[in-house]
């Protein structure tokens, strides 16, 4: 057994700009492979343009996470107006869709990811306000 030093658990304010861009990478294939399998159907043509929206939304979250860790400004208000709006939005489309539409696993599924897309855009206010990440900016 070997004794291993604590590791620093306080990030700083490009490290967490870091992980919440490798976050959304994730969510970005996430949502390729639902979009895949669940709404457009496993054939060809669903999957070269499954594959192409992945390729387009990883390198908006690409370029997205450059000028974030480069301190754009702009950029980091464009994103908390657009993260706060589309969370709104999305707490709403899961509270239309479970309450208005007739209850199947395909609406449930719809509804779920709805949830982990308004948990991506809390998470990146929550990043995008943070102390470090603010004085990032300054």
């Amino acid at each position: 057994c070997t004794l291993r030093p604590k590791r620093e658990l306080t990030m700083n304010a490009k490290e967490k700009i870091e992980k919440l861009t490798n976050a959304w990478y994730g969510f970005d294939l996430f949502s390729s492979v639902v979009s895949f399998v669940f709404v457009s159907g496993i054939g060809i043509f669903s999957g070269i343009f499954s594959a192409l929206g992945l390729a387009v939304s990883l390198l908006i979250t690409w370029w997205i996470g450059r000028n974030l860790q480069r301190k754009s400004g702009l950029q980091r208000t464009v994103l908390l107006v657009f993260s706060t709006l589309f969370m709104l939005l999305g707490l709403f489309n899961i509270g239309h869709t479970l309450w208005a539409a007739e209850w199947s696993l395909s609406i449930f599924g719809y509804a779920a990811w709805s949830g982990v897309s308004v948990y991506m855009y809390a998470k990146s206010i929550n990043v995008l306000t943070d102390k470090e990440v603010r004085a990032h900016f300054a």
